[in-house]
């Protein structure tokens, strides 16, 4: 929530190798940040959760969510780590934006096994809704 007045959430990292450098936006301290670690880091403005190597991150930051009474999650994540929230089928709505622009290389985006919901263009943008299960009508009222 950069570009307007109000609450903001809870920013969640996962990170167990702390390969995220202390200077990223994300330890700005504007807001409040959890980081998912194996190991402490004295380095970045956020409150830690520090889990062992073999622990599976997604859990514990599940669990860490819960103790907080959080029960809505944005993930913001690369391939991998969508692609094991999904294979776990931790999601309810994906939302796919595709525009004109190819990369070429790098690593492919999960797979979505479920039809798309719903498709707005907008510009030479294409956006792609997914439902893992039901929506009542009334979500997308608009």
């Amino acid at each position: 929530v950069r570009h307007i007045e109000g609450w903001n959430p809870l920013r969640v990292v996962i990170d167990r190798r702390n390969a995220a450098p202390a200077g990223s936006r994300i330890f700005d301290g504007t807001a409040p940040t959890l980081l998912i670690t194996a190991a402490r880091r004295d380095d970045v403005s956020a409150e830690q959760d520090v889990i062992g190597q073999s622990n599976d991150p997604i859990d514990a930051m599940l669990d860490a969510l819960q103790r907080r009474s959080i029960r809505s999650v944005l993930v913001e994540g690369g391939a991998e780590l969508l692609g094991h929230f999904m294979s776990r089928g931790l999601w309810d709505e994906a939302r796919v934006i595709s525009g004109p622009s190819r990369f070429g290389t790098g690593t492919a985006a999960p797979t979505i096994s479920v039809p798309t919901a719903r498709t707005i263009n907008i510009g030479t943008d294409r956006i792609d809704f997914f439902v893992n299960g039901t929506v009542p009508p009334s979500a997308w009222s608009w």
